[in-house]
């Protein structure tokens, strides 16, 4: 059975095999935490992303990105 995947280029389905594979960059997410973070809800700096999580979790925050996949 063939797989098919949307062509956004081609504004059509085509096999999955007739597209290029997206690239993703990886990204270490705690490197920014070697210097810490400063939170701006209560000033304190969290070095660690456990910590960084608990955090938000209990101020009912939720961290969001400027990164997307597959943007051009």
């Amino acid at each position: 059975m063939t797989r098919y995947v949307w062509s956004r280029e081609r504004g059509r389905w085509v096999p999955a095999a007739a597209e290029p594979r997206a690239r993703v960059q990886i990204v270490n997410r705690d490197a920014a935490f070697e210097d810490g973070i400063r939170s701006m809800a209560d000033g304190r700096r969290y070095r660690s992303r456990r910590a960084w999580d608990e955090h938000l979790k209990a101020r009912g925050m939720v961290e969001i990105g400027n990164d997307a996949v597959g943007r051009r």
